[in-house]
């Protein structure tokens, strides 16, 4: 999806996922059960009639204007900082965990290169 210029998708989760990387989506079905794309403006319902979704995909071929007005929004779905709670909730998780006698191998190798991770998500 990231080589790509535009979606056209009928699936809810290429829907969700799609903003996130800038695209523009097309919606080929009548209704869709995520209405805050098309609220946001990253998605536009087309049907699924041949000639509405040609229609929608040139305009959004040679009209850059709307082509950035659709891929420039924020995702809606979610707001990107998903990992850096992760990280958090699992560094925190560590620090009571590594008082115990039994740390799960996982946090083993986890705390092994923390800090790194973090700073990464930090930059």
């Amino acid at each position: 999806m990231n080589r790509c210029d535009l979606i056209l998708t009928d699936s809810g989760g290429i829907q969700e996922e799609a903003p996130s990387l800038g695209k523009p989506v097309l919606v080929m079905r009548q209704t869709t059960k995520r209405p805050e794309a098309i609220e946001a403006g990253v998605a536009k319902l087309v049907g699924m009639n041949r000639e509405s979704i040609i229609n929608s995909v040139e305009v959004l071929l040679k009209d850059a204007v709307e082509y950035r007005r659709m891929a420039s929004h924020a995702n809606p779905f979610w707001e990107g900082k998903a990992s850096e709670r992760t990280v958090s909730f699992l560094a925190n998780e560590w620090k009571l965990k590594a008082k115990s006698s039994k740390v799960p191998i996982f946090w083993l190798y986890f705390q092994s290169n923390l800090k790194e991770r973090i700073d990464k998500l930090k930059n």
